[in-house]
C-alpha cells in the first residue's frame, strides 16, 4: 500500500515540462513480484563480492486497488509498465558489493602491532546448490 503523486507521474511520461503539474494524491494497493538475475564475483583485492543484476528483470504487478477512480485504469498501467525499469535502479542503490571483512587477530592475542588477516588471492566458484568464495588467507597491509 502506498500513496503515489499521480499528476507527477502523468506529467513525468508526457513529458510535459515547464508546466504547472496538479498534486493528484491516490492510494494504491499492489502486489509486485520480481525475478532478478544476478552474478557473484570477487574483488580483485579479495575485500568484497561484487553483485552484478541483470538489467531486465522479470516482473509482475497486480494492482488490487486504486483510489480516485477516474485515473485508476491509466495509473495501474502506468505502475504495471514502469516497475520494470525501477527494480535494477533500486537494486543497484541497496545492494552493490558485500563486504568480506578482514580479522584482527592481533588484538584478539593482545598484539598491537599485527596487521589484520583478509583473503587474497581468491575465486567465486557457482554450483547448483551454494556459491563458494575461497581464497587464502593473508595479514592485509
Amino acid at each position: 500500500s502506498a500513496r503515489v503523486d499521480a499528476g507527477a507521474l502523468m506529467a513525468g511520461m508526457s513529458g510535459a515540462e515547464g508546466e504547472d503539474v496538479p498534486y493528484i494524491p491516490m492510494d494504491i494497493e499492489a502486489i509486485v513480484s520480481t525475478r532478478v538475475d544476478a552474478t557473484l564475483s570477487l574483488a580483485a583485492d579479495g575485500s568484497k563480492l561484487v553483485v552484478d543484476f541483470d538489467s531486465q528483470p522479470e516482473a509482475f504487478v497486480e494492482v488490487s486497488r486504486v483510489d480516485n477512480s477516474p485515473l485508476a485504469s491509466e495509473l495501474g498501467a502506468l505502475i504495471s509498465s514502469m516497475l520494470p525499469h525501477l527494480i535494477p535502479a533500486l537494486l543497484a542503490d541497496v545492494a552493490t558489493a558485500v563486504e568480506i571483512p578482514a580479522v584482527d587477530v592481533g588484538s584478539l592475542v593482545g598484539t598491537a602491532d599485527a596487521a589484520p588477516i583478509g583473503l587474497e588471492n581468491g575465486q567465486v566458484r557457482h554450483t547448483s546448490d551454494y556459491i563458494l568464495a575461497e581464497g587464502d588467507f593473508n595479514p592485509r597491509l
